[in-house]
């Protein structure tokens, strides 16, 4: 019997909605720097998280430095995900986040929050993880209401050619024992 071996290649399926799931932890100061969710870890460059509640919004969070939400935060998302937003809330007088937006190693934009908004990443692409740099004066900002689409990666077989090179280089390689 003949067989033939396929070579894959990865491309991008129908996405699926989700949301960052915070609700599910205890409300209050969390007693560790990193946080794993079944969609992303969450890494405080602080000492702390503060959960449900975090500048009086409910279902909001915050990296925290002391009792204040002024720590820098990294989340990394299990898969990449596109259609990314979220709510910063809790702003004052002072506060500033440089958020970073990567997919893998590449830098895809920067974005700087002053004041309470609702941000919208749609427009980056896929996304696999955020780091947010907080250099705020004030009591520091939180974030709530994470909501994407997962995007999921399905094999998708690489053309002929590919086989053809393989057989080409396989060949060569007789060739070069039958002259040593």
């Amino acid at each position: 019997p003949h067989h033939r071996a396929a070579l894959f290649a990865g491309a991008a399926l129908p996405a699926s909605a989700a949301t960052l799931s915070v609700g599910s932890l205890p409300s209050g100061f969390y007693g560790s720097t990193t946080v794993v969710l079944p969609e992303a870890t969450l890494v405080s460059g602080g000492d702390n998280f503060y959960f449900g509640g975090a500048s009086n919004v409910p279902g909001s969070f915050c990296a925290t430095s002391g009792y204040s939400c002024q720590a820098d935060l990294t989340l990394t998302f299990a898969s990449a995900v596109a259609n990314l937003s979220f709510n910063v809330s809790g702003a004052d007088a002072g506060d500033n986040v440089l958020l970073s937006i990567f997919n893998g190693a590449s830098l895809l934009g920067q974005l700087t929050f002053t004041f309470d908004t609702a941000v919208d990443l749609s427009s980056y692409g896929a996304i696999t993880g955020l780091f947010f740099d907080d250099s705020s004066s004030g009591a520091g900002v939180a974030y709530s209401n994470f909501s994407f689409d997962t995007v999921q990666v399905a094999p998708v077989p690489v053309p002929a050619a590919m086989r053809l090179l393989a057989a080409a280089f396989g060949g060569l390689a007789v060739a070069r024992r039958r002259k040593a």
